[in-house]
């Protein structure tokens, strides 16, 4: 396995904090490859002490061959589309891309790379388990060394990994998904309030947290392009966004990130 000391974050969204996160308590330098590959000022974004770094005078070789990129974009697809297809020929020749498959599968998304045994769909979304957790599946076709050195790699920055099949929202992501589109369609209907919902959800399944104020921490577009993403791929019904997204979305109501999603979010907002 390549000795892995810095790494390419592509796109934006609920998974680059989540990467942030998990790659600064390893000491791993976090890269801008959406500055690199978009030809745009770097954005530094610190967190918890942790910084997107961008090449200044001299240093242009940190953006040179990453033998790591994240691909964090769930929400605008065309620009995912772009910046995969520009990405093929920047990642070194043994790297690995690591590409988010909650909208698209990571088939899908090796098609635009253009070099599908580089590549492995991951899934992930914020959870309460004492250790990072992601979904991981192989584009179809592709040599299977991949997703072994991506597990390899994930296992020795402490995240834990599921094999599963390269559908859209791989396993996680879309359970959940699911469940926080029927609460609601719940919600529109009349059924419950919000607060209702989520007290029912968390008392009768041992939720750590009810599915609208998980979406809420996740972010509803997030959500929304998981759904989209199954509505696309398989045309069922069933996967079909409740409408109360697109307005909340509409009003910029995007969740805790926004201040306002199915709750309304302050400093002191009860725990649901």
């Amino acid at each position: 396995m390549m000795t892995v000391d810095r790494v390419w974050l592509v796109g934006e969204g609920v998974l680059k904090a989540f990467w942030l996160d998990v790659l600064g308590r390893r000491g791993i330098a976090v890269e801008d490859g959406t500055a690199a590959v978009d030809g745009r000022p770097a954005r530094s974004r610190p967190r918890r002490g942790v910084a997107l770094r961008s090449p200044g005078a001299g240093e242009a070789r940190l953006l040179s061959a990453p033998a790591f990129i994240i691909d964090v974009e769930n929400v605008d697809l065309r620009a995912k589309r772009r910046r995969l297809r520009r990405l093929g020929a920047r990642l070194h020749p043994h790297g690995l891309l690591l590409t988010s498959a909650h909208a698209v599968s990571a088939t899908e998304a090796a098609a635009w790379f253009g070099r599908p045994d580089a590549v492995v769909g991951y899934g992930a979304f914020p959870a309460y388990g004492t250790a990072p957790a992601v979904d991981l599946a192989a584009p179809l076709g592709a040599d299977p060394s991949g997703i072994a050195r991506a597990e390899a790699w994930l296992a020795s920055i402490g995240v834990r990994t599921f094999r599963v099949g390269d559908e859209v929202g791989l396993a996680f992501p879309r359970v959940l998904a699911m469940i926080i589109n029927e609460a609601a369609f719940a919600l529109m209907e009349g059924v419950a309030t919000a607060e209702d919902i989520d007290r029912a959800m968390r008392l009768g399944t041992n939720y750590p947290e009810g599915p609208l104020a998980w979406a809420d921490r996740i972010g509803l577009d997030e959500v929304q392009a998981v759904l989209r993403g199954l509505y696309r791929a398989f045309g069922e019904d069933r996967y079909r966004p409740a409408p109360i997204f697109r307005q909340l979305i509409a009003a910029g109501r995007l969740g805790r990130k926004a201040g306002h999603g199915f709750y309304a979010h302050t400093d002191e907002a009860k725990e649901r």
